[in-house]
């Protein structure tokens, strides 16, 4: 895109006023608030400030469904973060970004009495727009309206190019302008540098934070560079950097999540449970956050963290759209393998009557169902990966969710059915707008078992020579001695060895060496 498309694209919005008299008029509003007096009062405020259109719901529920039914015509949307039940309004924020219900030009203002630390720590983890802490004035709310949807004005031209998936013209339109309005040039770059990160640009990305950081230390930079360090494997210091701006800057949450992501990478399997439990308890709200606490605590046998972390995600996620079959995949495995069969039961019959319809719901049930049959006997789980291996064939429209499919994979897999494993992951692969963590855990899981399978293939004969050797001379480990002990009844029932025999002496000798019996 030329510097004159750009300004055309531009010029609507060159004389927009941030102090007109009524930033609302021709501005379609969305109030959610759960208390008529709040509503009442919060129409005839934004009716002083020229709002005409606005709708209203009282339930998270409610505004799903205005939500859906708009097709994104809401330009602002005035939400409390108090929505009584099981819902509140972080989780309708996070819901709205996962599943992309609203446009990057809609504004999002989260209204809330409490002023509590870990209430706005929560809530600013998910960047709304801006938030309003009651009681506010009609001048505040006048201030803070005509401030961001200015903002979101000069910035529209931006947000449609990544939108519509034109990344190069959306760079530069950004980076156009950030010029243009240099009190929106570190938004601009912002927005710049997560096109650049996330169509896989990273040489270009890294240019502009260093450009940026050499002006001024904003700690979203450091965390794009050290992202970008660790991508290139630098991993050393990127950890250094995230954990200098995790000292100064301690309730930036998704700090944590790059430098767990790090420490994983590391082989510091703890460190990072350490690093990620750390903002867990400054917010439980990031759904993300806590399926990655309940698999890490997992894999490090902390059955306890597990079960409770996968069943908060459970609770924060039933009766929404980012429900998934993965999630009730992960707790019934951890309640089957604890001998909590009755809790098994219970929880297969909540999934039945909240994901009745979903598109999870066969490859879930059946995922349970192979769960089960782990307590069996392996006809049983024969029958239950040939259920699995036979829902995602049908799938042809890549419906079900991404992680129930690893899921799959990993027990094909574990169970002795390469072949469809191999092939299920393939197909995954190729999914348009993967998820990056999701391909990473498909690669991670297909590479463990590809080390796995060449750790059991039998020794040749000269690398059984230079295993026995090792062993006689430096001692084994019980998986050693099964490999050396399967290797060489392979060889020797090929027929009468020399080399072979000599290896068996061997081999015999090192036992009596061991004392092994």
């Amino acid at each position: 895109m030329s510097d004159n498309s750009v300004a055309a694209l531009l010029s609507p919005f060159q004389a927009v006023d941030a102090t007109v008299h009524a930033p609302l008029a021709g501005v379609r509003v969305l109030m959610v608030d759960p208390f008529d007096a709040s509503r009442s009062v919060l129409r005839q405020t934004i009716g002083q400030l020229g709002c005409k259109g606005f709708n209203t719901a009282s339930t998270y529920a409610d505004a799903m469904r205005v939500l859906r039914r708009a097709e994104g015509t809401v330009d602002l949307i005035f939400c409390e973060y108090n929505l009584n039940g099981t819902r509140d309004g972080q989780q309708l924020l996070e819901e709205l970004r996962s599943e992309r219900l609203v446009s990057l030009r809609t504004a999002f203002f989260m209204v809330t009495g409490e002023s509590s630390y870990k209430s706005v720590v929560s809530v600013a983890e998910f960047a709304p727009d801006d938030y309003l802490i009651k009681p506010y004035s009609t001048d505040i709310l006048h201030r803070r309206l005509s401030r961001t949807l200015y903002k979101k004005r000069i910035l529209a031209p931006a947000y449609e190019l990544i939108e519509s998936g034109a990344t190069k013209a959306a760079v530069e339109a950004c980076l156009t302008i950030g010029q243009a309005h240099k009190v929106f040039l570190a938004d601009c770059w912002r927005m710049a540098i997560d096109v650049l990160i996330g169509s896989g640009e990273d040489k270009r990305a890294e240019q502009l934070l260093q450009r940026l950081l050499a002006l001024k230390a904003v700690p979203w930079a450091i965390l794009g560079l050290a992202g970008v360090k660790s991508r290139a494997g630098d991993l050393g210091s990127a950890a250094n950097m995230l954990e200098k701006l995790l000292a100064d800057h301690p309730d930036f949450l998704r700090v944590h999540d790059v430098l767990a992501d790090i420490k994983i990478k590391q082989g510091q399997q703890e460190e990072a449970m350490r690093v990620l439990q750390m903002a867990a308890s400054k917010s439980s709200a990031n759904v993300h956050r806590m399926r990655r606490v309940g698999a890490l605590a997992e894999a490090l046998g902390d059955v306890e963290t597990a079960e409770r972390a996968f069943s908060q995600v459970l609770d924060r996620t039933r009766d929404s759209a980012m429900l998934s079959g993965e999630d009730y995949g992960n707790l019934s495995r951890l309640l089957v393998a604890q001998g909590k069969n009755d809790l098994a039961e219970q929880l297969a019959g909540d999934q039945r009557r909240m994901m009745k319809g979903h598109k999870d719901l066969d490859m879930s049930t059946a995922m349970l169902a192979f769960h089960r049959a782990l307590q069996e006997d392996e006809a049983a789980i024969e029958v239950a990966i040939q259920k699995m291996i036979e829902i995602e064939a049908r799938d042809v429209a890549a419906e079900v969710s991404p992680r129930l499919v690893v899921q799959v994979i990993r027990a094909c897999l574990d169970h002795g059915h390469d072949e469809p494993g191999f092939q299920i992951a393939s197909r995954l692969a190729k999914r348009a707008g993967l998820d990056a963590a999701v391909l990473h855990d498909v690669r991670e899981i297909l590479d463990q078992h590809r080390a796995q399978q060449k750790r059991q293939r039998p020794f040749s004969a000269d690398e059984l020579d230079a295993a026995v050797k090792a062993v006689y001379d430096t001692g084994f480990d019980e998986e050693m001695r099964l490999r050396i002990e399967r290797s060489l009844a392979v060889l020797m029932r090929r027929g009468p060895d020399v080399h072979v025999e000599a290896i068996a002496k061997l081999w015999a000798a090192t036992r009596t060496k061991y004392g092994i019996a």
